[in-house]
């Protein structure tokens, strides 16, 4: 069974609103369907993330801003530890990840806790037959589209598990920033008490959102 992993900050918990790392987009005109085409610039600088809200640290971080690549998948090096005791599938590339706040007008290293930043390899695909949802015209060019249906966040998800990589955690094909889990990610998650993260139904990824 899969289910939605959604990360929250809420009212108590921080989250991380900002790379500096990140090095801006480079935004061209594609020739054949006229929409705007963004590649971002070489990153010369080391991922750095600046915190906001709550006063409490969660175990995974919610990140709000913009990212190079894949989106970022934040969380605690306790939780790193319980994951890989698990024997967790799905995560790459984890290596431990700058965190700052600005405390008295002046930004301060956060130390504990440590967090890490992960890469999710596992892949899943929307079924869209079963959600009646459609690409419509799609650039041979860019490979921009638009859906049938504008307002996707009311419509029930599902995903084709033929498409599954079997893996524990995975990103959703055409929504990068979205993530699912299997049970033993959730179990996990219930055991052990982290925070930040919430599981849920796969009919309310969207809704989540």
């Amino acid at each position: 069974m899969l289910y939605s992993l959604t990360l929250r900050s809420s009212n108590r918990y921080a989250y991380a609103f900002s790379n500096r790392g990140f090095p801006d987009w480079e935004r061209t005109t594609c020739a054949q369907c006229g929409r705007t085409v963004s590649t971002p610039r070489p990153q010369t600088i080391s991922d750095e993330y600046e915190m906001e809200g709550g006063s409490r640290y969660p175990d995974f971080l919610e990140f709000t801003g913009a990212w190079v690549g894949e989106h970022p998948f934040l969380l605690s090096a306790q939780a790193y530890d319980l994951f890989r005791e698990a024997g967790i599938s799905g995560l790459d590339t984890v290596e431990p990840v700058s965190v700052v706040r600005k405390t008295g007008g002046q930004w301060t290293s956060v130390t504990e806790p440590r967090y890490h930043q992960a890469s999710v390899i596992g892949t899943v695909e929307l079924d869209l037959p079963a959600m009646h949802l459609k690409r419509k015209h799609m650039c041979s060019t860019c490979g921009q589209f638009e859906w049938s249906r504008q307002r996707i966040y009311t419509v029930p998800a599902a995903l084709d598990m033929d498409t599954w990589s079997g893996h524990d955690l995975c990103r959703v094909g055409d929504f990068p920033a979205m993530t699912v889990c299997s049970e033993r990610v959730a179990e996990v998650i219930r055991k052990h008490k982290l925070t930040g993260a919430e599981m849920g139904p796969i009919a309310d990824m969207f809704r989540a959102y």
